[in-house]
């Protein structure tokens, strides 16, 4: 199956040598011509260099780390000025199949108002599905687990979360929601953007004979990165979410916050005070951002190409 629809890889890259090449590989390899957008978060390996000798890469160099939303969009909105149909947002460490694209083009012909395709997100050596794709997609499909269980697989099925790892994001979704909102730097920002398409009702479908594969077991430390500062990314993402009124969310965060204020006389008597710190700290977060926040909230709301 041949259209001739443009899809632009956008691969937002840091210190990103170790999978590079792999990556990029994979790209080449692929049944559909792609165009690829490389954006590097001011890498400090050989990254930048390695790239700038791709002559079928376009590169975007940041002189400071953006995060990981607002260097997509720096990539989603290059690819749309060149006149894109689709883009692919790809991880550094992930590399699609050689049907990958096809597939997914596919999928949406099928599913024209879908939001969001995703393909299968495998491990790194493509024997059983990422982690991180299984604890977030499984868990919200009852009709896949049911199926799977009755051996009566489909292709197709509307999932409410997926990581963003691999999302193939049409245009119309991109005129319609926009990019990724820059309350989020790095974490959360997927999880905001699925909110968007779930309040304007813009279904994500995925593809079950799609695949990448997500190196995610030679990434050190992104363990590490994912629960720095947690509590206050949750709290960021409920207080940002369309979907609920702003007395909803009033209510259950000062409900959550009570609820825990007795882990502080804990922390107090194990003399834990950066702990009880940072829990004041989180809430204290929210409220100095109380602006950002309704702003967001006015934006995506609205139908509208957001953030780009």
């Amino acid at each position: 199956m041949m259209t001739n629809k443009k899809v632009y890889i956008v691969i937002v890259t840091y210190n990103s040598m170790k999978w590079m090449e792999k990556c990029l590989k994979s790209l080449r390899a692929s049944q559909y011509p792609l165009h690829i957008i490389v954006v590097d978060n001011c890498s400090k390996d050989n990254t930048v260099s390695y790239l700038s000798e791709q002559k079928d890469v376009e590169l975007i160099v940041n002189k400071q780390n953006k995060g990981f939303g607002q260097a997509n969009n720096q990539g989603i909105k290059f690819a749309l000025e060149q006149g894109a149909d689709y883009c692919f947002l790809l991880n550094q460490d992930a590399y699609i199949h050689p049907d990958t694209i096809e597939k997914l083009i596919e999928t949406h012909l099928q599913f024209p108002s879908a939001g969001i395709l995703t393909p299968v997100h495998l491990n790194g050596n493509g024997a059983g599905l990422d982690p991180y794709y299984r604890n977030f997609v499984l868990p919200t499909s009852d009709a896949f687990l049911t199926d799977a269980c009755i051996g009566e697989v489909k292709r197709y099925y509307d999932v409410d979360l997926v990581p963003a790892a691999g999302w193939f994001i049409p245009k119309n979704t991109l005129e319609k929601i926009g990019g990724f909102d820059p309350l989020f730097f790095h974490y959360g920002e997927d999880d905001n953007y699925m909110q968007r398409l779930r309040y304007h009702q813009m279904p994500i479908v995925m593809d079950r004979q799609a695949f990448i594969r997500h190196d995610r077991e030679s990434t050190v430390g992104n363990a590490k990165v994912y629960l720095n500062k947690k509590n206050r990314r949750e709290l960021l993402i409920l207080a940002s979410d369309i979907n609920y009124s702003k007395g909803y969310i009033i209510q259950k965060i000062g409900k959550q916050f009570f609820a825990n204020l007795s882990l502080n006389f804990f922390y107090l008597l194990g003399r834990k005070f950066g702990a009880m710190w940072n829990f004041f700290g989180d809430y204290w977060y929210l409220y100095a951002n109380r602006k950002r926040l309704r702003v967001s909230r006015e934006n995506n709301r609205i139908l509208q190409k957001n953030w780009l």
